[in-house]
């Protein structure tokens, strides 16, 4: 999991035009992380959403 820094900092620089890999090499994330962000689909643990939890008692993402 990223750090909440590094996912701000790829969303500001692709927000000022930088191209969504430059940015994710730029940021330190992961190429396929970072194209899912600028796609908007958000980690939950930044958006708010709670996770669901399996019968097992771990959580899913």
């Amino acid at each position: 999991m990223y750090s909440k820094e590094s996912f701000k900092l790829l969303l500001l620089t692709i927000d000022e035009g930088m191209r969504v890999p430059d940015a994710a090499d730029f940021a330190g994330v992961k190429r396929r992380a970072a194209k899912n962000w600028a796609a908007g689909n958000l980690p939950h643990s930044y958006t708010g959403k709670p996770r669901k939890m399996l019968a097992t008692g771990k959580s899913r993402r």
